[in-house]
């Protein structure tokens, strides 16, 4: 064609076996459609789109942000559930620190050095300090040196593992008050060793006076009933001799007399021995 043949010199082959080749720039060059080049045509040195040239980069950054995108969501799903564990958590603990705030006896944990890690707020009634004074100061900051010595022994015994009641009496609010107290040992979840314990303190000192005053009366009327008992003694022993005179005579009447006088004598003496009988069964 390009030496300037007559097509019908061109000899024509039907059905070839051969696959057409074409060149892409020569395509682009003679402005050819590739919609019409034959069925199954080749197109060589054909330029790689943008997709071809990176698809693997672009497979890859999609890998990523697909990876990327589940692990913001599973670390978003998991601060969710760690929210609200927390939220649950500090809904636990204020309502632990509603019932003990509002329980009328001192309650605290101290660990295993002695030291406060939480107080109710009685505790602040009772030595006149913050919560925050409090919390993380050893018990023998808030006691005198007597009363630590006295509670020594019962701290070493609960951290022993043994689970201790006492009394004592310590100066609260410028006065001396009776406290009786329970050490619980806390456990591990194993039940082996102690981490802490308990400590509740309740002010007794009213009961303490309403026994004594109990105590009081009891013996002022035990010191009653026995002068009573003396009373009644000496009034017996004076009423009975005189009593006996009383009777005595009457008798005597009554065996000198009786029938020498009228009836009505008679009947007034046996009033009288009757009367004399029945205050000697009194007394």
């Amino acid at each position: 064609v390009l030496r300037g043949m007559a097509p019908s010199q061109i000899g024509i082959w039907e059905r070839p076996d051969a696959v057409y080749q074409f060149d892409h720039k020569q395509l682009r060059r003679w402005d050819v459609d590739t919609a019409a080049l034959p069925a199954g045509s080749i197109i060589v040195n054909q330029p790689q789109s943008f997709y071809e040239t990176y698809k693997n980069l672009i497979w890859t950054s999609i890998a990523f942000l697909i990876g990327q995108s589940i692990v913001i969501v599973l670390l978003l799903w998991n601060r969710a559930l760690r929210q609200r564990a927390e939220r649950a958590v500090q809904s636990s603990e204020a309502q632990l620190r509603l019932i003990s705030d509002n329980l009328p006896a001192a309650v605290s944990y101290v660990n295993t050095t002695g030291k406060y890690l939480r107080v109710n707020r009685t505790y602040e009634q009772w030595f006149g300090l913050p919560r925050s004074s409090i919390e993380g100061r050893h018990m023998r900051e808030l006691l005198s040196e007597a009363e630590w010595e006295r509670k020594s022994e019962e701290v070493q015994r609960v951290l022993r593992g043994e689970q201790v009641f006492f009394e004592s009496t310590i100066a609260l609010r410028g006065e001396l008050r009776h406290i009786n107290w329970s050490y619980t040992p806390d456990r591990d979840e194993r039940g082996a060793a102690v981490r802490g314990f308990v400590v509740l303190g309740l002010d007794i000192t009213d009961r303490k006076l309403s026994e004594e005053a109990l105590g009081a009366h009891a013996a002022a009327l035990a010191r009653s009933n026995a002068d009573l008992q003396e009373f009644a003694y000496v009034i017996s022993h004076d009423l009975q001799e005189p009593l006996r005179t009383i009777g005595g005579f009457t008798e005597l009447l009554a065996r000198r007399y009786r029938r020498r006088l009228d009836s009505d004598a008679d009947e007034f003496l046996d009033f009288m021995l009757d009367g004399v009988q029945r205050m000697n069964r009194l007394i």
